[in-house]
Order: C-alpha cells, then sequence, then structure tokens
C-alpha cells in the first residue's frame, strides 16, 4: 500500500486541485486502487516500475488514470495534463518512456500547438497504435474541450465535452437531449442518476457513436454505488469496501457512455479515474 503524506496535493480528472474531504495523514492513496488492479490482472511486477519511472519524470499525482469496463473486460488509460508544465509533460517526451514498455507506433504532433492534454489506451496486449488529443476553451459559464484521435496515418475527430454545475439542471437536460442518441421516452434517471448528483460538476460528451457523462467529486459512499451498479469485478469492489476508512477522504470522478437499445438505455462503457 502507498501512504498519504502530509504535505500532499490532490488532483482531480482534469488535474485541478482539491481538498480531501476528511483528514487523510497516513490514509492510502487512489493510486492503490489502480496498483490493486494491475495485480489482479498480473501486471503488477511490469507497470509498477512504469509508473515509477512517470512519477520520477513529472511527479507524484500528476498522472490521471482511468479504469474502464467495455464488453465485461477492465481496460486501462493513463492522461498527462500540460497544465503545470508544457515542456516536461509533451507527447514526444512521455513516449520516450513509453517505448521502454509498449510497442508503440510513430506518432507526432506540432509541439507548438495549445494541446492541453494526451492519453493512451493500456491494456495486456502492450500495444500503443493510438494517442488521444485534446484542446480546450472556456467561457464566462462553462468549460469546453474536445478531443482527436491520432494515428502513424491519419487524425480524427473524437468527443466533445461541456462542464456544468450540478445546479445547472435544465441545461444539463436540454444538453443531454440535443442528440439523436437519445430519446423523449428514455429514462432519464439512468443517465441522471439521483444517487450521483451530489458532485462538483457534470460533464456532457457528444462521442462519435454514443453520449457521455462524467460525475466529478462524488464521495466513497456515491463511488461504491456506482461500481456496484455497473457490475465491476467483485476485487475492485471488495478492495474498496476493506479499506474503506483509509479511502473515505478522497473525492471520486466517475463516467460512462450510453446510447439507446430497443427503446431503452444502454451502457457502451464506463469508467473511474484517479491519479498516481
Amino acid at each position: 500500500m502507498e501512504f498519504v503524506t502530509k504535505e500532499e496535493v490532490f488532483y482531480d480528472y482534469v488535474l485541478l486541485r482539491y481538498s480531501p474531504i476528511k483528514e487523510y495523514e497516513n490514509k492510502a492513496r487512489i493510486s492503490n486502487i489502480l496498483l490493486h488492479s494491475f495485480e489482479e490482472n498480473s501486471l503488477d511486477k511490469e507497470f509498477s516500475t512504469l509508473l515509477s519511472e512517470i512519477r520520477n519524470e513529472i511527479g507524484i499525482n500528476q498522472t490521471v488514470w482511468g479504469i474502464k469496463l467495455q464488453n465485461k473486460e477492465i481496460k486501462w488509460e493513463f492522461y498527462f495534463y500540460r497544465i503545470y508544465d508544457k515542456k516536461t509533460v509533451s507527447l514526444k517526451n512521455i513516449l520516450k518512456i513509453l517505448k521502454k514498455y509498449f510497442k508503440v507506433e510513430n506518432l507526432h504532433i506540432d509541439e507548438t500547438l495549445p494541446y492541453i492534454m494526451f492519453s493512451f489506451d493500456i491494456d495486456k496486449r502492450k500495444i500503443i497504435n493510438t494517442s488521444h488529443i485534446y484542446f480546450e476553451k472556456c467561457f464566462a459559464d462553462s468549460f469546453q474541450a474536445w478531443s482527436y484521435q491520432l494515428s502513424s496515418e491519419k487524425v480524427e475527430f473524437e468527443n466533445h465535452y461541456e462542464f456544468f454545475k450540478p445546479e445547472k439542471y435544465p441545461e444539463i437536460i436540454k444538453k443531454i437531449y440535443n442528440s439523436p442518441f437519445i430519446t423523449r421516452e428514455s429514462n432519464i434517471l439512468k443517465i441522471l442518476y439521483p444517487d450521483l448528483m451530489k458532485c462538483k460538476s457534470i460533464c456532457i460528451a457528444a462521442k462519435r457513436n454514443s453520449n457521455g457523462i462524467y460525475f466529478q467529486g462524488i464521495d466513497i459512499k456515491q463511488f461504491l454505488f456506482f461500481l456496484r451498479e455497473f457490475n465491476y469485478p467483485q476485487y475492485i469492489i471488495e478492495f474498496l469496501e476493506k479499506n474503506k476508512e483509509l479511502l473515505d477522504y478522497i473525492l471520486y470522478d466517475v463516467g460512462f457512455d450510453y446510447t439507446i437499445k430497443n427503446g431503452k438505455v444502454t451502457i457502451s462503457k464506463s469508467a473511474f479515474y484517479g491519479t498516481f
């Protein structure tokens, strides 16, 4: 287990600082959930060294990770934000590290472009053939971002994200219905889950083949509800339950993609996030 230090700084899934909701000194880092998932999938020995090398390069808690559940299979994604250090946190620099552990395609971007973040999908195949590149724009009352998938051959537009405060409920509803991936007969409570609405921010995503929604800043009780509702592996749920008192200070971030199938809301993918 990794434990929190007195001087530790905490970040959410968009790498913005937040204050823990309870006393945190000597409690467990959120990164333990990621490490436990590696261990359960027999990847801990290979990836623990990778995590250490990334930390040594850009600092602790400066990398966002996602654990995703799609087609009953667990996958991972690493996100690198350029908020605090654009020179070190660059696609070119991070790829130098990843090439030691993965078979990596030739990925390149003009480093003078104002991209705010990039990410890589990680799985047991240990192949990286694409990266996701993100740009942003801040408005007076909202924040928006969009992403492209970069490969060695082409660049394709992927997703558009817009962030709302939970109290902007009418605007959130309007945004959700501005899409052909939902109908007026859809059960909105299977998208705007009442159990997750007590949060800091809600992000609505428009994707190529689905919609997405993210709940930022929920507590551990809400997080456990999410894990059970979306049928995450029992080893993840049991780890949280066993170490609940060590992980109760954290604000968690979760999300899922959905569309309509046979008139019902169907989940195509879900995920939760942390830092290491």
